[in-house]
């Protein structure tokens, strides 16, 4: 594994040790490590985020790497620095790993291609990628329901916008999981390749009633175009996970979010913070997960 760009570059058997390493590394709850005590890992984030960043720092210090964030606001960027001259700036001082999240598609790819000496790691790329929260969310899966292949899973909300929902069909059929429904109002139904052979509907209850796990999508305002607006109201009517509505589900159907919530759009208080919720799970096991990613990457 030279980078870690898309999930869809990675072959079964490499998705696999990666998901099995976060899975060893989650049980024995590290705290601090030396193991890449000679590594040196940046954050580049265009975009921000709480959850994806912290939990990268955090892994890079849990290894012994040292970490550096680079702020933005204070960098060449607000000079006119191009953002290849300041990853290259980066890689001359010795950087080794760099976590970029960015609005422009293409660019940790592109970034891969150019930094002949950086591992580039993708944090969340526009609205077509995000290859670290699906790990994680797959790496959750697997510990809680111990396989992901026959697992029936219904993705709902804000399809067309969403890089996690892409990610995610990625991962989770590479892992031979056929049985994955899209639940979405119809102008965010996306049109793409990215969800090929898969079933949209608008219609919730039939696709989570049986269904093993469920995963709310955020309503991502700032990626909406004009056309694209919905009435919270209606939103709430029509796709909101409730009480009410996962009483008619499985006993034990796994509640999914990448966070950050909406709540009591996307889902209510009571099902968000209920048993069947793995929310923060997900936020937790998001640290020995991009161990497992800083540590792959370091082997290379």
């Amino acid at each position: 594994m030279q980078h870690f760009v898309s999930i869809q570059e990675l072959s079964r058997t490499e998705l696999e040790a990666l998901i099995d390493d976060a899975l060893v590394r989650a049980e024995a709850k590290v705290i601090h490590d030396t193991q890449l005590g000679h590594i040196c890992v940046a954050s580049l984030f265009f975009e921000n985020s709480t959850r994806t960043r912290v939990s990268f720092e955090l892994a890079a210090k849990r290894l012994g790497a040292h970490h550096v964030n680079v702020n933005l606001a204070q960098s060449s960027q607000t000079k006119g620095e191009t953002v290849w001259d300041t990853v290259a700036t980066l890689q001359a001082m010795g950087i080794d790993q760099l976590v970029v999240r960015t609005s422009t598609v293409g660019l940790p790819a592109e970034l891969a291609l150019k930094a002949s000496d950086l591992k580039i790691i993708n944090a969340g790329e526009a609205n077509v990628s995000h290859p670290s929260q699906a790990l994680l969310d797959l790496v959750t899966l697997k510990e809680r329901k111990g396989r992901i292949d026959n697992l029936s899973i219904a993705i709902v909300g804000d399809i067309a916008h969403s890089r996690v929902a892409r990610s995610f069909v990625q991962g989770a059929t590479k892992l031979g999981c056929s049985d994955i429904r899209l639940v979405a109002p119809k102008q965010w139904q996306a049109k793409s390749a990215d969800f090929a052979g898969l079933t949209f509907t608008d219609e919730l209850a039939p696709a989570i009633n049986d269904a093993d796990v469920v995963m709310a999508l955020r309503i991502q305002k700032e990626r909406l175009e004009a056309d694209d607006l919905l009435d919270l109201e209606d939103y709430r009517a029509g796709f909101s996970l409730t009480r009410a509505r996962l009483d008619a589900a499985k006993k034990d159907l796994l509640v999914m979010h990448p966070g950050p919530i909406n709540r009591n759009v996307e889902l209510s208080d009571e099902v968000a913070d209920g048993p069947r919720s793995v929310i923060q799970r997900q936020v937790a096991i998001g640290v020995p997960t991009r161990m497992a990613i800083l540590s792959a990457l370091a082997k290379v």
